[in-house]
């Protein structure tokens, strides 16, 4: 690659004279005194990484994607409204932006903002509101769905079991137990002995 010095339809470009390594963790991005939180399409899917970026200050996450191997699936629907439950989680609005695949925006709390599907071209401009704070789940991670778990088992189970007023005569019966007495004649109400 450093001796084809880039293609044709990219022109010149200096990126084969560089070697390329990861980084040493996620990073920020500062344009216009935004502080973008950028994340590589797969990346996207992973509520740790966001809940990360958002904890380190970003005020947007965007998405670089490319879903081509799955143009025309429903996939590409699934990752942009993916965005949307991740915006929610980290209190972040988020940007998809697919080079082949549905490109989308949603606010911090989840709702769109934009949605061009995978067969428009073009570019589009669309106004993210920035948000501060920081939700519960950034702020504590994964012990808000365990929380939240736990307390729905506690609702099943008093749900389930009967309440105490409902348990004491049955208690106060066994107790007591049934006395056996003569043989009823078919007039004899049914009930306990007397």
């Amino acid at each position: 690659m450093r001796r084809t010095r880039g293609h044709r339809w990219a022109g010149r470009t200096d990126a084969p004279e560089v070697d390329r390594a990861s980084g040493a963790g996620l990073t920020l991005l500062a344009v216009d005194g935004v502080r973008l939180g950028p994340l590589i399409s797969y990346e996207s899917t992973f509520p740790d990484l966001r809940r990360a970026l958002a904890a380190r200050g970003a005020d947007v996450t965007v998405v670089q994607g490319s879903l081509t191997t799955f143009h025309g699936s429903w996939a590409q629907r699934q990752q942009a409204a993916a965005e949307a439950v991740r915006a929610a989680e980290s209190g972040r609005a988020a940007v998809l932006v697919n080079s082949s695949g549905t490109s989308a925006a949603f606010d911090a709390l989840g709702r769109p903002l934009a949605w061009h599907g995978p067969d428009e071209r073009g570019a589009f401009v669309v106004t993210v509101p920035r948000h501060t704070g920081l939700p519960p789940y950034v702020r504590w991670g994964d012990a808000v769905p365990v929380l939240a778990a736990v307390v729905a088992m506690a609702g099943v189970v008093a749900v389930a079991r009967p309440p105490r007023s409902l348990l004491l005569p049955c208690a106060v019966r066994a107790n007591r137990g049934w006395r056996r007495g003569p043989a009823r004649s078919e007039n004899t109400p049914p009930g306990p002995a007397p």
